[in-house]
């Protein structure tokens, strides 16, 4: 029988102080977390898996990137530019 897993995720606009963004995963998810499209009771940090990746998504489409799940230069350059 297929088993279905409900997950609960808790999504806080600007929960905590403005992070910096240093190219790591981890401060990556920092800014995600911050700009309110990753969870933020998601407590395992440094993984690009799938919640990254549609977080990393949600952010290009806030901005008006193409979703593309991948932290590319128009990315990167927004982070950098948000997140000094």
């Amino acid at each position: 029988f297929p088993v279905t897993i409900a997950a609960c995720f808790k999504f806080d606009a600007q929960a905590k102080d403005k992070p910096t963004y240093d190219g790591s995963i981890s401060s990556l998810q920092d800014c995600l977390t911050y700009e309110g499209v990753f969870p933020s009771n998601v407590h395992s940090r440094g993984t690009y898996g799938t919640i990254t990746i549609q977080a990393v998504k949600d952010f290009q489409s806030k901005y008006g990137f193409d979703q593309t799940g991948q932290v590319g230069p128009k990315t990167k350059a927004k982070l950098q530019q948000l997140y000094p």
